[in-house]
């Protein structure tokens, strides 16, 4: 009875763990907007859907930037990070921003 009841109660505490769970994704676009004081910007995926995207101080860069503030409207992006399911936005574990070779920024 006793391993029924635990068993039961590890079965909940799971249950209730992966609901706040998103996981990882991969996005692709183009840099819509940046919001320095909030710590956003907006994507513009091939299909015209828009995104907002939070970046923390845990999110990692790669590519031409090493942080939002370089960030030029217009940046060709990918991300990985999941989606708050209680705003919609999207947070960013991490940004690249990579330009066709032969371009660059100013």
């Amino acid at each position: 009875m006793k391993t029924k009841s635990i068993s039961f109660l590890m079965g909940i505490a799971l249950a209730f763990l992966t609901l706040g769970t998103a996981y990882a994704e991969t996005l692709e676009g183009t840099v819509a907007k940046i919001d320095l004081g909030q710590n956003t910007f907006g994507i513009e995926k091939a299909d015209g859907t828009k995104v907002n995207v939070r970046v923390t101080e845990k999110t990692a860069y790669s590519g031409e930037i090493t942080a939002l503030e370089e960030m030029i409207e217009g940046d060709p992006v990918k991300l990985e990070g999941s989606q708050d399911r209680s705003s919609g936005n999207w947070v960013a574990r991490s940004v690249d921003v990579t330009l066709p070779e032969g371009e660059e920024e100013f």
